[in-house]
């Protein structure tokens, strides 16, 4: 079997190739978030599926999130404000994005049941297991969405 074996002159060919690979350095202490487009994190400009994968994403390792104002906003269509008193932020955050995904993305249930259980037991470690309060902060929040 032969293999043929490139002619002297194909060195051009190499260096095309090179340049193919070649990765320009990324400059240190620049965020990732400046190499997405912004589009890309703009929950209002989002289709549904991928507003419930960037939930999916932001979701904190314990099972909590924390979102900013303006994500809340666009997801609710309502200030940050009308849900303020209700309870601290990390519980009220986890609170919100469990009830806008069992609401408004049902059809997209496969994707988020598995993190939505994980949000529910850290909400239930986060309020001292007790359930009750659990249920209630829930219709507290229902009721203004």
């Amino acid at each position: 079997m032969n293999i043929p074996l490139p002619d002297a002159d194909d060195s051009d060919d190499e260096e095309e190739d090179a340049d193919l690979f070649s990765c320009k350095p990324v400059p240190q202490n620049t965020p990732f978030q400046t190499f997405i487009p912004t589009s890309a994190t703009d929950l209002s400009v989002m289709r549904d599926e991928d507003i419930v994968r960037y939930l999916i994403d932001k979701q904190k390792f314990n099972g909590s999130w924390q979102l900013d104002e303006t994500d809340i906003q666009k997801l609710t269509g309502k200030p940050w404000n009308v849900f303020q008193h209700i309870a601290p932020n990390e519980v009220l955050t986890s609170a919100i994005i469990i009830l806008i995904l069992e609401t408004r993305f049902t059809s997209f249930s496969m994707m988020w049941h598995g993190i939505v259980q994980k949000a529910r037991t850290s909400l239930l470690d986060l309020l001292g297991k007790d359930m009750t309060k659990v249920n209630a902060l829930l219709e507290d929040i229902r009721k203004q969405l």
